[in-house]
């Protein structure tokens, strides 16, 4: 056993652990899973026995009529995003207004600016700004 963070390793891709694993946590998180010496312990216990569980798993291969129905919903769902976001007229205004992105834009996050360039659009905005604005609304 070992609640959430147990099966949330265990559903890392086969072969994806190899006896090691970088987590974050959250600071909400923090007091509650390492806020005591007893509970540090345990919740560190439940991390290693995860990752040793998942690291002797067998890889299971995955069927091949499921590599293609993922192949196709990839395909179809960024078909469909690149059709929303490129070729939907009026979309890039409708962006600006329902988003923070301007005023994520502004914020000093990371070393490098929102946008590769100041004429830029949404072709050359970077990750975070519109990351972060599309997460905003959902």
């Amino acid at each position: 056993g070992g609640g959430p963070q147990h099966l949330a390793i265990l559903s890392q891709p086969p072969r994806s652990i190899r006896g090691q694993m970088r987590v974050t946590v959250q600071g909400e998180v923090m007091d509650k899973d390492f806020g005591l010496r007893q509970i540090a312990t345990r919740t560190l216990n439940c991390y290693a026995a995860a990752v040793v569980e998942a690291t002797l798993q067998p890889a299971v291969a995955p069927k091949a009529l499921w590599r293609q129905i993922m192949e196709q919903l990839a395909s179809d769902s960024c078909d469909y995003y690149r059709k929303m976001v490129y070729s939907t007229p009026g979309f890039k205004d409708f962006f600006a207004l329902c988003t923070p992105v301007r005023e994520i834009g502004e914020m000093k996050l990371g070393s490098r600016p929102s946008s590769r360039t100041k004429s830029g659009g949404l072709t050359k905005l970077r990750a975070i700004p519109w990351v972060s604005s599309s997460e905003y609304n959902e």
